[in-house]
């Protein structure tokens, strides 16, 4: 959702999805305080290290970001106890999941689910232990004055910054990596089949990789705010610039429509209607 009056692209304020008819937060919150997990005596577990991370699941089947992954040195015949774990869940929670590695292994797996609120868990005993988890260290998309999808990716520019989710999990990024950042505000995001057009100082060309290596320049100016829009029945795009209407294909393939006919002055925003 974006606020404001007509004017220049503004930031987001929340990123929703419509669902059955009605809105809501897109994906499932992250827990607000992180849970701790220490070690005791008076168990079956084998001596070794674990290391332990909790999410939440939304009614969707979404999950959550992890918390961040706690490492503990657990003694022979010992239990891993879990508290600090939320006694209320967010809206839209219907569930948590914890997990925990294999002694001195380096992958988090699925330990325990409960669909009820318990601020603390006891292992005493390695369960057995199902699906790895999905979502270590990964955080929420932000909001942003454009979204897209490519790829099976959530696109968000926010500000200056393009943001790109993790594949086919719109909702979660990866904070390390995710990211590519523009000297200026980007003011057009267009898709095509094999990649998309980005504008900031300059525009753009980025492929199937979305990496910076894969970034090319296509036009050294950038486009109008909010002029973006497909061609339809075709994989084409198109937006105004400075010089005019500018027509994207795929590959990175761009045309002046009117360059040579037309001057018009800069501007701080617009609108498109293709006819």
């Amino acid at each position: 959702r974006r606020r404001g009056t007509v004017g220049p692209a503004l930031p987001g304020v929340q990123l929703r999805v419509i669902s059955s008819g009605a809105d809501r937060p897109l994906g499932t919150p992250m827990m607000g305080t992180t849970p701790l997990a220490a070690a005791g005596s008076g168990g079956a577990l084998t001596e070794g290290r674990y290391q332990f991370a909790a999410t939440f699941v939304g009614a969707d089947g979404q999950e959550s970001g992890s918390t961040q992954p706690q490492s503990l040195e657990v003694a022979a015949d010992g239990v891993i106890t879990i508290t600090g774990l939320p006694a209320a869940w967010p809206a839209g929670v219907t569930g948590m999941r914890l997990y925990l590695t294999t002694p001195n292994g380096a992958t988090l797996m699925r330990a325990h689910y409960t669909d009820t609120p318990t601020t603390s868990f006891t292992f005493a005993s390695l369960p057995l232990l199902g699906a790895r988890c999905p979502s270590v260290l990964l955080v929420p998309m932000p909001a942003g004055q454009i979204v897209r999808i490519f790829n099976g990716r959530l696109l968000v520019a926010s500000g200056s910054m393009l943001v790109y989710s993790e594949p086919w999990a719109f909702a979660l990024r990866n904070p390390s990596r995710n990211y590519i950042p523009f000297s200026s505000q980007i003011t057009m995001l267009e898709v095509c089949d094999d990649g998309f057009y980005v504008a900031a100082d300059n525009t753009y060309w980025i492929g199937n990789d979305i990496t910076t290596s894969d970034l090319t320049t296509v036009r050294p100016f950038g486009a109008v705010p909010r002029t973006g829009a497909t061609v339809p029945n075709s994989t084409d795009v198109w937006w105004m610039s400075e010089r005019g209407r500018m027509l994207g294909k795929n590959g990175g393939e761009v045309a002046s429509l009117e360059e040579e006919n037309v001057a018009v002055p800069r501007a701080q925003s617009g609108a498109s209607l293709f006819r």
